[in-house]
């Protein structure tokens, strides 16, 4: 089954334009180590549902793949579910207005116990344009591992990966810098509320999906999850009805 989900997932990227990895991207991110903390910036709720694309696409890469997400997300959901979110790789966040509401130590905690992760996190917590936070910074200080700048280029409609940082022996403000310069690189959905100046695009390429396309993709993949993964189904189901 997660042979067809894998097949799934490329074919929904392929008719709705989104470029698979290419070798040196897929080099790229085979040679980060197998923890470390990936930052980008977060526009829309449609990340997540391109990204979880990706991860299904790539299992060998995508199994590592960890979220940070809203809390509205799992409070809106039945409590049964909570256990197939977690399986998906979401991680609970805290409200952006809360700042002391554990959530880097709960981060921590879960992530020290496993032994490979790549952990995705908008550093400004939030879709709007905000200042960067220190959250992700504390984390990969925490479990001593990379940072990585990455990223959804809705106008090249690719997933963009740059080299790992080593934040050991650098400060905040310095690797604040570094990833924000690599950030200007890739083309968010919605660059209006981005935390960092973006390279110059063309405004008519920026997109989703192509609107046909989107729905025989979204009927397709909720029809394969209905019949092999329920739970998933119903879960997605209810996820999608928070996102519009």
């Amino acid at each position: 089954m997660d042979y067809f989900l894998q097949k799934i997932s490329k074919l929904i990227l392929y008719i709705n334009g989104w470029n698979f990895i290419d070798d040196e991207q897929m080099n790229r991110i085979r040679r980060i180590s197998n923890k470390s903390v990936w930052t980008f910036s977060h526009t829309t709720n449609w990340d997540a549902f391109v990204f979880l694309l990706y991860k299904y696409a790539y299992p060998d890469i995508g199994k590592r793949m960890r979220f940070a997400v809203k809390p509205q997300v799992y409070d809106a959901l039945p409590k049964w579910t909570h256990s197939v979110l977690d399986k998906i790789g979401f991680i609970k966040a805290t409200a952006y207005e809360d700042k002391n509401g554990g959530f880097v130590k709960s981060v921590v905690n879960r992530l020290q116990k496993e032994e490979e992760f790549s952990f995705l996190i908008s550093p400004k917590g939030k879709r709007d344009n905000s200042p960067w936070r220190s959250g992700y910074y504390v984390i990969a200080k925490e479990l001593n591992c990379d940072l990585v700048a990455c990223g959804l280029d809705y106008e090249r409609k690719k997933i963009m990966v740059f080299d790992p940082i080593t934040v050991s022996d650098r400060s905040r403000n310095e690797i604040d810098r570094i990833l924000q310069e690599k950030l200007q690189e890739i083309v968010p959905l919605n660059p209006e509320y981005s935390e960092v100046k973006i390279r110059k695009y063309n405004n008519d390429r920026l997109g989703i999906m192509v609107f046909s396309f989107a729905i025989l993709s979204l009927l397709i993949f909720m029809t394969y999850l209905s019949i092999y993964y329920k739970i998933l189904f119903i879960a997605i189901l209810l996820l999608f009805f928070i996102l519009l």
